[in-house]
């Protein structure tokens, strides 16, 4: 019988590949080409002993029979390695082709208890039928969620029926599907479940435990035979290593091996490895960018906000770096690299609609200044007329930016991880942190975290004061006031939309990974992220 060739959804190919029969069978070849050079070694010696060829060329005869079988004698010695390491059968050797053997026999049997009948218990198979009879006992509606009470039966159909309920039916999404590593969750059950509902979420469940128990043994078929492959292969180059037959030696050959072992253990565990960097910095990015929110609103701690900040950002972006390579090697889902794309471009616009509002204000003091310089004392009549078109004219003179130069000194400001962190260091030597933050700290993160989440912009409220100033000092300018005002707040209104965007859409997957890791699902959520497969989720 061979081997499975389709290994989804536990893998995208063979995990762990490889011909055991080849490889017992050289190290059987490697092991009776030991034996002969172990056969020739013991006879050199004795042929170069002899003393009946005893003139110049058998002396010369002995002492090149003499080298050679000492020689002959180290060769032997990588041959017998080689035989030890691979071993001479694929079934109760110690050698590499019968762990390879071993390892391939676990990831076969996993596969096919996931696919590889269509009757048996916990295949995919059976798990896609419990799903489809789950959806006509419930009439279509979500498994996941309680079913609405039954109405009453009547004459013509005995048996309870649920009602048109639009308030209380929420429609099943697609059948949830497996991918390599990602596991749908298993089916709650509710204590007003029909007892035909119960018994098929238990079928359902029990495919998702063998999913669940395959994928764990695919995993560590994989990882033994990586094991097994490094310990066969410094065998082997330990036995060339020390062998002295012109082998590399010194500092580069210990540190090309040491690279062979990197980067086969990089090799066999990258994936597992990104998944993780990316939860972790997404972690960060998030955390990161709650505190950077609720220390922006407290007095004197903008220096700490701007480092929190940064460190969001880098944390963002490193996530979706790993999260794009493990789409763009069929390891992941689109829906990741979108969140974190999301998150990304989110923080990029809030930032520039933030150097805008603060360029916008900035504007205001030259347009107030050159209004005032137009009134005098304000007895002069020609002043009053003129000072309303100077401060119209001041507003046009001012707009020499454009909102992507603002975009790209806030930026260039957050990224600048030196002068970012400089400063929030020299806050804490300043001792600001026990002077604002500590005092009366309850009611300062609160107000903070208020003002925060309501997705505020401390820059941005900034400038509508210093707009609203300005327009008490410019009675005969109030249609210059009102166009500074209507663009700072229109940057206000973008701004909450877009931070909105991204703290909802994280908040989402957030509460996505928490309801997962307590087996329940996010309804429709899960299903997306296991676009695209090959299984076609």
């Amino acid at each position: 019988m061979g081997r499975p060739r389709e290994w989804w959804p536990l893998s995208d190919a063979d995990p762990v590949p490889g011909d055991p029969e080849a490889l017992a069978g050289l190290g059987r070849q490697m092991a009776n080409a030991a034996a002969e050079i172990e056969r020739m070694a013991a006879a050199l010696p004795a042929m170069s002993a002899s003393e009946l060829w005893d003139s110049t060329a058998g002396q010369q005869f002995r002492s090149n029979a003499a080298t050679t079988a000492t020689g002959i004698g180290k060769a032997h010695g990588r041959f017998r390695a080689v035989a030890t390491a691979l071993g001479p059968a694929t079934f109760g050797g110690a050698g590499y082709a019968a762990a390879l053997q071993e390892c391939q026999d676990q990831a076969d049997a996993a596969v096919t208890a996931v696919n590889g009948t269509l009757t048996g218990a916990g295949s995919e198979a059976g798990r896609l039928r419990a799903w489809t009879a789950l959806l006509d006992a419930t009439g279509g509606l979500d498994p996941a969620r309680p079913l609405p009470p039954p109405a009453a039966g009547t004459a013509a159909t005995p048996f309870p029926a649920f009602p048109a309920l639009p308030t209380a039916r929420v429609p099943a999404g697609p059948f949830p599907q497996a991918s390599p590593g990602v596991i749908p969750p298993p089916l709650p059950s509710f204590p007003d479940d029909p007892a035909t509902v119960t018994a098929l979420k238990r079928t359902y469940n029990t495919a998702i435990d063998t999913l669940a128990s395959s994928a764990r043994s695919v995993a560590r078929a994989s990882a033994d035979q990586a094991t097994a492959a490094h310990t066969a292969a410094r065998l082997i180059r330990t036995a060339i290593g020390s062998d002295g037959l012109n082998n590399q030696t010194g500092f580069l050959h210990w540190l090309d091996h040491e690279a062979d072992n990197v980067t086969g253990y990089v090799c066999a565990h990258w994936v597992g490895f990104t998944r993780d960097l990316a939860d972790i910095a997404g972690e960060i990015a998030t955390e990161c960018g709650i505190i950077a929110m609720v220390l922006a609103f407290i007095p004197g701690m903008q220096e700490f906000a701007a480092a929190f900040e940064t460190i969001a950002l880098l944390a963002q972006f490193v996530s979706f770096a790993c999260h794009l390579t493990l789409l763009a090697t069929g390891n992941g889902g689109l829906l990741d690299v979108v969140v974190d794309g999301i998150g990304l471009v989110t923080f990029g616009i809030g930032k520039g609609l933030i150097g805008a509002a603060a360029k916008t204000g900035e504007e205001v003091g030259p347009i107030s200044a050159a209004y005032r310089a137009a009134v005098g004392d304000g007895s002069s009549i020609d002043g009053l007329i003129k000072a309303g078109p100077r401060a119209l004219n001041a507003l046009k003179d001012a707009d020499t930016w454009t909102t992507w130069t603002a975009f790209a000194k806030e930026m260039k400001e957050t990224l600048s991880v030196g002068p970012v962190f400089a400063k929030a260091f020299t806050a804490f030597s300043d001792g600001r942190v026990g002077a604002n933050l500590l005092n009366a700290p309850l009611k300062n993160v609160l107000n903070a975290g208020r003002m925060a989440f309501s997705f505020n912009s401390p820059e941005v409220g900034f400038a509508l004061s210093k707009a609203a100033e300005a327009s008490a000092e410019m009675p005969l300018a109030q249609g210059v006031s009102v166009a500074v005002t209507d663009r700072l707040e229109t940057y206000y209104k973008l701004f909450r939309i877009t931070q909105t965007a991204g703290v909802g859409t994280d908040g989402v997957s957030k509460l996505d990974s928490a309801l997962n890791a307590g087996h329940l699902a996010l309804p429709g959520y899960d299903n997306m992220k296991y676009w695209p497969s090959p299984a076609g989720g």
